[in-house]
């Protein structure tokens, strides 16, 4: 009886064995895709998959289950500020893709007490700081705090500070996105970057004025109520002209 007890336990102890290192076995990443939703054409992709995965701390033979998607993306992205991380899958057995899209240089807000500009994508994430706005949609009326004992470059990788009139600018061009404005993914670079110059608020208000860069003058009164309905309205009287 107690020869076969031991068998028993025996047993147990090989199936639990087995199943722990059948687990681990299919659980561990073998596989890291990185699918680009969107990149400009100048992106050297084989070379910046390499530094994603790099960045992103996860390697081959780690345990797919303690993968924290968090994590992940706060290493992507601090480490590569132009790379937006759009969302991370695990595909069992051992496949993890990480799906992510370029930031697009837009927006150029003024930095405090510099001659700089802190250059943002439309979410306000700071991609560059550079003395010449030409190339960008200059936002006047607006200016981004300068860091301590810096010129602005501490800002980049960082989003900026959101006081209201930021808030306003970043809610117009979400807004443009929901209306399929440019009727492209990339609204918010060469399309808009192409398209609109400057962007202006009246006296102390919240009225805006949006200047296309043909002179064409879009003027949004009370931008904080009913926004995507008065850019619908504008894009609809402009595409009439």
């Amino acid at each position: 009886m107690k020869g076969k007890k031991i068998f028993i336990i025996g047993l147990v102890v090989i199936f639990i064995t087995v199943f722990v290192l059948t687990v681990a076995a299919v659980t561990r990443i073998n596989e890291i895709e990185i699918n680009y939703i969107y990149s400009s054409s100048n992106i050297d992709k084989e070379s910046l998959t390499d530094e994603i995965i790099d960045k992103s701390g996860a390697k081959n033979g780690d345990s797919i289950l303690k993968l924290s998607k968090e994590s992940t993306i706060n290493n992507i992205e601090s480490g590569l500020p132009f790379i937006k991380v759009v969302n991370i899958e695990k595909k069992f057995p051992g496949k993890v893709i990480i799906s992510v899209s370029e930031r697009i240089k837009l927006l150029a807000f003024k930095i405090q007490g510099t001659e700089n500009y802190a250059i943002t994508d439309n979410e306000g994430v700071v991609l560059d700081v550079s003395s010449d706005a030409a190339n960008y949609i200059l936002v006047k009326d607006v200016e981004v705090p300068k860091p301590e004992n810096d010129n602005g470059q501490a800002l980049i990788g960082r989003t900026i500070d959101k006081s209201n009139r930021i808030e306003i600018v970043l809610k117009i061009f979400e807004n443009l996105r929901r209306i399929s404005f440019a009727n492209d993914t990339r609204y918010d670079s060469e399309i808009c970057v192409g398209f609109f110059e400057l962007i202006e608020f009246m006296d102390n208000s919240s009225n805006v004025i949006i200047t296309t860069n043909a002179g064409v003058k879009w003027r949004i009164y009370g931008v904080e109520s009913e926004l995507l309905t008065k850019l619908q309205r504008a894009v609809s009287v402009f595409d009439g002209l």
